[in-house]
């Protein structure tokens, strides 16, 4: 009897023993607390799937690292596949030596930090950094540290806070079949997207998206920007400051407010798309960029170089726009020593603009509905073999007792004693320029645009019928000059004789400015 009362304690302990083992191992599980020390993370490789848990306040442990719950509780983290130590919960992230992470989903709460020696190889995953502001956290290649990027998204957690990532001098940088948004602010360019500081980096093939600027280089050479959509970036598509010997080449870049912005910088740009505001801007001195078989479909200024030289603009397309290229220059630093040639340029309001453009080689261009418009002092210039609407570009500098009788287009510089007659110009740019050509005479010509043509309200009056600016004892007579924004425009010229022409349907018939001693009489406007 003693013995199996015995028996029956020691059968309930044993009972109570395994319940109290189930109900704690039930607890563990449904808590699913699992910590890891740093000593336990040394493994080469691990499934970090199997050891991923919830505990009670809602927060995800696998090992050390730590992700916090918040508004985008939707995004679920996720661990892959995982080679080398992994981020802290908290706190910055610190690569120096091998890292790798595949097929894994990760919200970092702090910055990641690729030392000297280190490499961060990102594969087929999701990456999204969580701060409170702007810049708070960011991804830093520092100098002999390595970024590789395949197949991955690199995105602000809270689209409010923006992170940046900068790749610092003598740093590795490589982002391919990527995406990369909602980064960047505009605090500075080095913190407004991705920041390349260094030579020999990779951007290919990857979707920048909702940033300030796509790309930023620095002192960078020999980089290779190419097959990228770069879009809405609040203001660059791709920067470049002291930068030279890059590649940029089949970028898709939209509704940025500038495409490409360089100062001081040159590259090789060929075979891109430009939807945006402005497409490119050049702000240098001799740094020879070659522009070849982009298609430019912009707001203002396709290509705009201030005070830019030594280009290469070739086999480009402009369709619509203010201008397709514009020489900016002005006294101290004119624009110098560039060639356009076999371009085409349609329905854009002004094709060339040139302003203190010297030693500019346009040749063999094509316009349609637009032309040249010689807007200040352009010297030693050779233009040549262009046509507008089918019909030869008529450029002529110094010329002097000639008439000219055939010509989409006719531009006299420093001429005198020209005779412009019996031409049929469609619409142009400007029908008929004359600056700086005094003693010409303008007779029986049709200039006559599209009627309804929706153009772009700019200076000028542009499309013009007939311009003339310092050309003094002109004679304009008998011409027919419609649907064009303003028919005829004198600007400081005196003694001429405007009688007889007839107008019709342009938003001013004629306008003058400066004038002095002028005959107008009996023109006729509808």
């Amino acid at each position: 009897m003693g013995n199996k009362m015995y028996y029956n304690i020691i059968y309930r302990i044993l009972l109570l023993s395994i319940l109290f083992f189930s109900v704690a191992s039930s607890f563990l599980l449904n808590y699913r607390i699992h910590e890891l020390n740093d000593d336990t993370i040394d493994m080469d490789c691990i499934n970090a799937q199997d050891y991923k848990y919830k505990t009670k306040h809602g927060s995800y442990r696998r090992g050390k690292i730590f992700f916090r719950e918040n508004k985008r509780s939707y995004i679920q983290p996720k661990i892959g596949l995982v080679k080398g130590r992994l981020p802290p919960p908290d706190g910055d992230w610190i690569i120096t030596g091998l890292e790798i992470v595949e097929n894994s989903t990760l919200i970092i709460n702090g910055s990641i930090i690729v030392e000297s020696g280190g490499t961060l190889i990102l594969n087929n995953s999701e990456i999204y950094m969580n701060l409170s502001y702007d810049r708070e956290h960011g991804i830093e290649i520092l100098a002999g540290g390595n970024l590789t990027v395949r197949g991955t998204l690199i995105e602000s957690y809270n689209h409010s806070s923006r992170t940046y990532i900068h790749a610092n001098s003598d740093s590795y940088i490589d982002i391919q079949n990527s995406e990369i948004r909602f980064i960047g602010s505009s605090y500075s360019l080095e913190t407004g997207g991705i920041c390349i500081l260094t030579d020999n980096a990779t951007i290919v093939n990857n979707t920048l998206y909702d940033m300030y600027c796509g790309v930023y280089m620095n002192d960078s050479k020999y980089t290779i920007i190419a097959y990228n959509k770069i879009e809405n970036c609040f203001y660059y598509g791709i920067n470049a400051k002291y930068s030279s010997k890059n590649d940029i080449y089949a970028n898709n870049i939209t509704n940025c407010t500038e495409g490409i912005h360089f100062q001081s910088a040159s590259a090789n740009i060929s075979n891109n798309y430009f939807k945006c505001k402005y497409g490119l801007y050049f702000s240098t001195w001799e740094y020879e960029s070659v522009i070849h078989n982009n298609t430019f479909e912009v707001e203002e200024h396709a290509i705009w170089l201030l005070g830019d030289s030594k280009n290469e603009i070739t086999y480009n397309k402009f369709i619509k726009g203010k201008s397709g290229i514009y020489f900016d220059g002005y006294i101290i630093y004119p624009c110098e020593n560039n060639k356009v040639y076999k371009n085409t340029f349609v329905n854009v309001t002004y094709g060339i603009i040139l302003d203190y453009a010297y030693y500019t080689n346009i040749t063999n261009n094509t316009f349609q509905n637009c032309g040249i418009f010689l807007k200040d002092k352009s010297i030693d210039n050779i233009i040549e073999n262009n046509t507008v609407n089918g019909k030869p570009l008529v450029y002529l500098v110094g010329a002097e007792n000639t008439t000219i009788t055939d010509g989409g287009q006719v531009i006299l510089y420093q001429c005198k004693n020209i005779t412009v007659k019996n031409l049929d110009i469609g619409l142009t740019s400007v029908g008929i320029e004359l600056y700086e050509s005094p003693n010409c005479n303008i007779t029986q010509n049709k200039i006559i645009g599209i009627e309804g043509y929706n153009y772009i309200d700019v200076m000028y009056g542009v499309p013009l019928g007939i311009y003339l600016r310092n050309s003094d004892n002109t004679s304009i007579t008998q011409n027919n000059v419609s649907y064009y924004r303003t028919g005829i425009k004198l600007v400081y010229v005196s003694y001429g004789d405007i009688h007889d022409n007839f107008f019709k349907k342009n938003k001013y018939g004629l306008y003058v400015y400066g004038e002095y001693q002028n005959n107008i009489s009996e023109n006729i406007r509808k």
